[in-house]
């Protein structure tokens, strides 16, 4: 199952800073990512409940394009999140289909 993830200033809904999500599905409460999982964190060196949803989790996301350039004046678009979140330092391996 392929998830998006967005985020951009108001005033400039056209630059987004776009992560996409291909994850496996579970039969009853879809996406793991949109439910909540727990991933080792290697920085942190303990499990994370991970959640999309989660304010924490959006910051990160936003943190990680600010810092790989994002300024919000263009659109930056990561195809591949999963990666994303494992050189953020998640385990993200569990969740590839």
């Amino acid at each position: 199952m392929a998830n998006s993830f967005k985020s951009h200033p108001t005033e400039s809904k056209n630059l987004a800073l776009v992560y996409h999500f291909a994850t496996w599905d579970d039969a009853i409460v879809g996406c793991p990512l949109l439910t909540g999982i727990e991933l080792y964190h290697s920085k942190e060196q303990k499990k994370i409940l991970y959640n999309l949803n989660h304010p924490i989790r959006v910051r990160e996301l936003i943190e990680y394009g600010l810092y790989h350039k994002w300024t919000g004046e263009q659109t930056v678009e990561y195809t591949d999140g999963l990666n994303v979140l494992k050189h953020m330092g998640y385990d993200s391996d569990m969740l590839r289909p």
